[in-house]
């Protein structure tokens, strides 16, 4: 097929792109490994949309946890 005859192909057609040298998954690893993605549940996505509202209230949590001390457990006899 001649460069000038894929123009003339519908937009829509697979044929008009040339897919060669294409890699299938070319991201996967690098989401994988070292990126700060984190999916939320989704009552959780919900309830804070974006991400600066979950790392406002992580924290929030922070906070309260060096205010608040944790109850001591009674030693097992």
């Amino acid at each position: 097929m001649k460069k000038g005859s894929r123009q003339q192909l519908p937009e829509d057609s697979l044929e008009r792109y040339d897919l060669s040298k294409a890699t299938r998954g070319r991201y996967a690893g690098k989401l994988a490994t070292g990126t700060p993605w984190r999916r939320l549940e989704d009552d959780l996505a919900q309830a804070f949309p974006t991400s600066n509202e979950v790392n406002e209230a992580l924290r929030a949590l922070l906070a309260l946890r060096k205010v608040i001390e944790p109850r001591k457990r009674k030693a097992a006899a």
